[in-house]
């Protein structure tokens, strides 16, 4: 796992490529676990990365992470990536899963999309990644993060701080103003 996140943060970092990753977590997976046992709950994973492997590109790698959390690296920008993750969420969640004919499981997944930017380290993004995971567990489930609510704040009080700059300056570069370099 390490040696194909460090290749794809060392092309993103020359400006050749870009990359995104994906935390992804099955919603309430204890209580698949609890409900019917321990081998549903591995045919639930089993089933889970078959949807997950199929929905992503040859170049894109799929990790588990943890019990029933998911990790995918993605070599595409953000709008891709956040529209490859709607489509695995919703291809887990259309139809149940069969467990030995005698059940069959709703399964959801939530997933916290990360994209690589300038000077963000592997770290940084698994841990937004995981941030944004959590904030959509904690906020309904089922369903993929990109943005957090305090991003939004965040980029409104830059806005704000550069319209005010700009009225005593004149323009001046958000880089510059964000003391970014």
């Amino acid at each position: 796992m390490d040696n194909y996140l460090q290749a794809a943060y060392r092309q993103a970092k020359t400006g050749k490529a870009t990359f995104c990753l994906m935390m992804m977590d099955i919603d309430d997976f204890k209580k698949v676990n609890d409900t019917y046992g321990h081998d549903c709950g591995d045919a639930v994973l089993r089933s889970v990365a078959n949807t997950v492997s199929c929905g992503v590109k040859k170049n894109d790698n799929v990790f588990r992470w943890g019990g029933e959390e998911i990790l995918i690296l993605l070599n595409t920008d953000e709008e891709k990536a956040v529209a490859a993750a709607e489509r695995i969420r919703k291809d887990i969640a259309k139809d149940p899963i069969s467990y030995r004919n005698e059940v069959d499981v709703s399964v959801t997944v939530t997933i916290g999309v990360s994209a690589y930017q300038n000077g963000a380290s592997i770290q940084n993004l698994m841990d937004d990644a995981d941030k944004k995971l959590y904030y959509g567990k904690k906020h309904g489930k089922n369903q993929v993060v990109n943005r957090l609510p305090e991003d939004d704040e965040d980029r409104n009080s830059e806005k704000k701080q550069r319209q005010v700059s700009e009225a005593k300056s004149g323009p001046v570069v958000l880089s510059e103003l964000l003391h970014l370099g």
